[in-house]
């Protein structure tokens, strides 16, 4: 199995993004949601979610309502809230998760907080998101 962790704020987003989700902070834009969908066409990966958008119901509705249903099929889980760094609690679900068989895994995310995985870090631009050079790095990170 493949998994890819995913930021959402700073990924899915960024400075000139104008969509509000439905607690009012900002949203997500359609052509970084489309680098999102073609990293999981290309790379069959699924997804845990590793923001602090899995903190609120509403806002995890509202993404994957702009993900798609594709995208949403690929969802597993979000991360466990260990309060820690997010690279801590990414570790901590592939511990707690052995048993999927976890062959490759990569994240996607704009913060440097990874360690102890910080060798499978794709960091994006907080105000300019995903872009198609880190969606083909996470392609070829997946699918080796």
């Amino acid at each position: 199995m493949k998994i890819l962790f995913l930021d959402v704020d700073g990924v899915l987003n960024g400075a000139h993004t104008k969509e509000r989700e439905p607690g009012g902070c900002i949203g997500v834009t359609q052509d970084r949601c489309e680098r999102l969908r073609r990293v999981l066409r290309e790379t069959k990966a699924r997804v845990v979610v590793s923001s602090t958008w899995r903190k609120h119901a509403k806002s995890m509705v509202y993404l994957w309502n702009e993900l798609g249903p594709d995208a949403r099929k690929a969802y597993l889980g979000s991360t466990p809230l260990l309060g820690g760094t997010r690279g801590e609690e990414i570790a901590m679900w592939l511990r707690l998760n052995e048993h999927w068989g976890v062959k490759r895994f990569a994240i996607v995310d704009d913060d440097t907080d990874m360690d102890p995985v910080s060798d499978y870090l794709v960091k994006t631009e907080t105000y300019v998101g995903i872009a198609d050079e880190h969606a083909d790095k996470l392609i070829v990170m997946l699918n080796g």
